[in-house]
């Protein structure tokens, strides 16, 4: 199941990136062309980013792994193993694991499109999990 970033996130981002961009426009126009440059640089690059996060999902979820498209370093892919279970507590995703510990995935429902959430939470139970032998194939797909 791919779940996307809220809306609110991508628009910021450009928001402030259009505006560095401006500004470094601005800059080279009255100012100097190499103080303006590097802001036009750092503009492009956060429009790029917004870009980004408005067309890859904020996390996709899979019967063996969760992986953040746009996340880099160790929590970019996160493995769930065969006895584990998934459910929603809070404003997180938590994987159940053996003797009944809790580990926190790392996606918050804030930061995830509220449609996208709801249908996650109403596919997870809010509290323990599934028994993993009852899970349909594909079902995360």
């Amino acid at each position: 199941m791919k779940v996307r970033h809220a809306r609110w996130i991508p628009v910021s981002v450009w928001i402030a990136g259009a505006a560095l961009l401006a500004l470094g426009a601005w800059l080279c126009a009255t100012a100097d062309y190499e103080t303006g440059v590097p802001v036009i640089a750092a503009g492009a690059a956060g429009s790029a980013y917004a870009l980004l996060q408005w067309r890859l999902p904020y996390f996709v979820l899979t019967d063996t792994q969760m992986v953040l498209p746009l996340q880099l370093g160790p929590y970019r892919r996160t493995g769930i193993g065969g006895p584990d279970r998934l459910a929603v507590e809070g404003d997180r995703v938590v994987v159940i694991a053996a003797g009944n510990r809790r580990v926190p995935l790392p996606v918050w429902r804030h930061l995830a499109h509220p449609a996208d959430w709801a249908e996650l939470a109403a596919r997870l139970p809010r509290r323990g999990g599934p028994d993993p032998r009852d899970r349909e194939p594909g079902r995360w797909s």
